[in-house]
């Protein structure tokens, strides 16, 4: 045998806290509980996203995960990490089976608010994005 026993078991060791600490952004924003869901049903859990607009206008870290369910139901994920005043974004529609499977990237300035005329809708939209091709809107 190539390795003897003691070896062969650090080395299973190694990978596995190297698999665990490579745990994505994605799990850790699910683990901390904050999701908001938005289908053509309405809005779940919409208190984290007011929590986290209130968060970022006073300059304390925080993350979450807007869920936006397409039509047929398929979930595209919209994940924001909030930190060093600077706001990560990042977009996945790969479970989206109409959708063009792809994950993108960028750092934001922030949220433009605004609220229509009879102040039935506000729309939050990110402002200040690096990278141009990307963006997120969601009308509450």
């Amino acid at each position: 045998m190539l390795f003897n026993r003691p070896v062969y078991m650090v080395i299973i060791c190694l990978i596995m806290s190297l698999m665990i600490s490579c745990n994505n952004k994605e799990q850790q924003i699910t683990d901390s509980g904050k999701v908001t869901i938005i289908s053509s049903s309405g809005e779940e859990n919409i208190q984290y996203f007011y929590s986290f607009i209130n968060n970022i206008s006073q300059g304390i870290e925080d993350q979450i995960r807007v869920i936006k369910m397409t039509k047929e139901g398929d979930p595209i994920y919209h994940d924001f990490n909030y930190r060093d005043n600077k706001l990560e974004y990042r977009f996945d529609n790969t479970k989206d089976s109409e959708g063009d499977k792809k994950i993108a990237e960028t750092i934001c300035s922030g949220f433009a608010i605004h609220q229509n005329q009879d102040h039935q809708v506000v729309t939050y939209q990110l402002v200040g994005c690096m990278n141009k091709e990307i963006s997120f809107q969601i009308d509450i």
